[in-house]
């Protein structure tokens, strides 16, 4: 007899590859506000080509907004806009010791903007210890 599986997060469906809607990314994201989680969030934009990494917590989900900080660094989102899924990407050295999927929020935006949200912890390896350094 298999065990079942249990989803890591509140919100999350069991399965790493299906989509989210909207009101189980949002019971996700006030899950991580309400513990307080550190999160690492990756942000990419296409035109022009951009990313940055950094680390924010939720501090506040209104209907309009996701509101992210940490220190001076302010940012937030329209979930209206937003797709979310929960999937893995792939993560190389020297951000992790080896090359490895991390699993977590992945969020589309309008403008071809994209972010990837997990709790830093999770990122392991050089990149946690980074993160660590920089709380």
């Amino acid at each position: 007899m298999t065990p079942k599986k249990k989803a890591m997060q509140p919100g999350v469906p069991a399965r790493r590859t299906k989509r989210m809607a909207a009101a189980d990314a949002l019971r996700l994201l006030a899950a991580w506000r309400d513990s307080d989680e550190l999160l690492a969030v990756i942000s990419t934009a296409m035109a022009p080509a951009t990313s940055s990494v950094m680390l924010s917590r939720v501090v506040r989900i209104t209907s309009a907004n996701v509101h992210f900080a940490l220190g001076s660094t302010n940012f937030s989102f329209a979930p209206a806009q937003a797709r979310f899924a929960w999937l893995p990407v792939q993560f190389f050295p020297p951000m992790v010791p080896a090359t490895r999927y991390v699993t977590g929020l992945n969020v589309w935006l309008e403008g071809e903007a994209w972010l990837f949200i997990v709790p830093a912890a999770d990122v392991g390896g050089a990149g946690a210890k980074q993160l660590q350094e920089a709380q």
